[in-house]
């Protein structure tokens, strides 16, 4: 279940958000299941016609796939339960419109994985933190298309305290079908 609130006006807009998802596990040794949920409070602040500050914060335990970088639950097969991270992320950011066809973004996110039972139970490589950097264009050469590039950092801390950076470049193509 996904549920989201959203106030627009013309200084910018608001957005509340909720999720609750179920949390399954089915393997040789464990099958079991947990309810997670996330709360997120988002949007951004129009500065000039052409520029926006960005927003959005989100915390919550179990969250999966809803919430970026997350790994779910894990099981623990001796006692047959399910354990679910607990995490809290941040997203800044501004966006640049260069023209009525062209503009571009830079973003900062940050997660981490809360204490509490999950950490004990998971795998050393799962997550602690998550740090990433973009920046990014998209361009709109015509009515309903736009095609995009951006560049991202990322740094990663495991919960036994590994870490690594990966760079990473992504291209897109969207079509807008209708308006």
């Amino acid at each position: 279940l996904v549920l989201r609130w959203e106030k627009a006006a013309e200084w910018g807009h608001v957005a509340l958000r909720g999720v609750t998802t179920e949390n399954g596990i089915k393997s040789e040794d464990t099958t079991g299941s947990k309810r997670g949920y996330g709360v997120g409070l988002g949007g951004h602040y129009v500065l000039t016609d052409t520029t926006s500050l960005l927003a959005s914060t989100s915390y919550g335990k179990g969250m999966g796939r809803f919430f970026n970088e997350s790994v779910g639950g894990v099981a623990d097969s001796a006692e047959n339960k399910v354990y679910l991270p607990k995490e809290l992320g941040v997203v800044v950011g501004v966006q640049q419109k260069f023209s009525d066809t062209l503009r571009g973004s830079v973003t900062y996110g940050q997660q981490r994985t809360l204490g509490g039972e999950y950490i004990t139970v998971a795998s050393a490589d799962a997550n602690r933190s998550v740090k990433s950097g973009t920046v990014g264009v998209i361009w709109a050469p015509v009515a309903n298309v736009e095609l995009g590039s951006e560049f991202m950092w990322s740094h990663r801390e495991t919960l036994d305290g590994r870490s690594g950076t990966e760079p990473r470049l992504n291209f897109a193509a969207t079509y807008s079908f209708g308006n």
